[in-house]
């Protein structure tokens, strides 16, 4: 059930001041910004089942850090953020696991067996890396503004613009090949 911006910055002024004690507040926060984060974990992996875990790990984050964020009103933009680091780490570790596995010969090579997403514009993202795929996700898929993106991705908005381009670019070259 979708919660105004007056009624978000309320549970979030509310969380602060009960956690860890009182979690009503929490888990109404939570609720109401778990498909969100969800979606573009999923935007971001092309996997359901890792924007799932991606979307319990930011929440835990979000239980025990939300008394650390100094201006409520800002909430929307600290979650996105958590996500987007929470979402890189688990990408990271995953292929860090996969190239061990691959070094050790408990997994075949992934460069010579296609997997993954079967949409094409998740085969698509799948060329790109994690930046990459984070800033296009974010504009594509959830319609964000460049500013919004170089704030959550931690870079100049000409820089994730210049990104964001390039990616493009290499999606264009990827599509003609």
């Amino acid at each position: 059930m979708p919660v105004s911006d007056e009624e978000l910055l309320a549970l979030v002024i509310q969380a602060q001041q009960e956690l860890p004690y009182k979690t009503a507040s929490y888990e109404k926060l939570a609720r109401s910004g778990y498909a969100k984060v969800r979606a573009l974990a999923k935007a971001i992996t092309g996997d359901f089942d890792t924007a799932n875990t991606v979307a319990q790990e930011v929440f835990i984050r979000v239980f025990h850090n939300l008394h650390r964020l100094d201006d409520p009103a800002r909430y929307l933009s600290w979650l996105r953020k958590i996500t987007v680091n929470v979402t890189n780490t688990i990408l990271t570790k995953e292929k860090r696991e996969a190239e061990k596995r691959r070094r050790f010969g408990k997994e075949p090579n992934l460069d010579q067996i296609r997997v993954g997403p079967t949409d094409s514009y998740a085969v698509m993202l799948e060329e790109l890396n994690v930046e990459e795929r984070t800033i296009v996700s974010l504009k594509i898929l959830s319609g964000f503004e460049f500013t919004e993106i170089a704030e959550i991705v931690e870079l100049s908005v000409s820089a994730t613009k210049m990104r964001y381009y390039r990616a493009l670019e290499r999606i264009k070259v990827q599509l003609d090949d």
